[in-house]
């Protein structure tokens, strides 16, 4: 059973881009992190949390691939168990519109 929480944080984004000879643009890769601490709103349970996501998207002309992947660690102060969520995404678009591949992967785990 798990409870709100009021958190605050920090967010820290970083993006490259290039572009190639034949026009297309390359997004990545690019890190986006977010940490910080956060209070159960029914037991006041002390967290502390981290999220890193990477990122990287090319667009043809046209067309588009992008492939994204994050973690995300809630770790108690106390007792209570710790959340760790794993995350793989990935898309694939043609030159023609039509979404050739579709990959997702999500994981939750409780520990400690």
């Amino acid at each position: 059973m798990g409870e709100l929480v009021q958190a605050q944080g920090s967010i820290t984004t970083v993006i490259g881009s290039t572009t190639d000879a034949s026009g297309g643009i390359h997004f990545g890769p690019s890190h986006v992190t977010q940490q910080g601490t956060a209070t159960g709103l029914t037991t006041g349970t002390q967290y502390v949390f981290l999220s890193v996501q990477n990122f990287v998207e090319n667009f043809s002309n046209p067309g588009d691939e992008v492939t994204l992947t994050s973690e995300f660690r809630v770790v108690s102060r106390g007792n209570a168990p710790n959340l760790i969520a794993r995350t793989t995404a990935h898309l694939t678009i043609t030159p023609a519109g039509e979404v050739t591949a579709v990959v997702t992967h999500i994981a939750f785990r409780c520990a400690g």
